[in-house]
């Protein structure tokens, strides 16, 4: 059992070009594939096009572009 999502915001509702909605969400605890698990549990697919913008409280993935990684700082 994981924590409860933090913020759940629709963005964009289904229509003739895609059936899933478009979401943004929060979670303050992330295990292996829990955004789709949840998604499946509700009976809704989701889409490949996962982007995630934040990890850990401070750290932002600004600056960095896809697959790159960096070694964090005590800060």
């Amino acid at each position: 059992m994981t924590r409860p999502v933090d913020d759940l915001q629709i963005l964009d509702h289904p229509n003739h070009k895609s059936t899933l909605p478009v979401v943004s969400l929060t979670i303050s605890e992330g295990k292996n594939r829990q955004e789709r698990r949840m998604f499946h549990a509700l009976g809704s697919g989701v889409n490949p096009e996962l982007k995630r913008t934040r990890s850990g409280t401070e750290s932002t993935l600004d600056g960095l572009e896809e697959n790159a990684w960096r070694i964090l700082t005590d800060q």
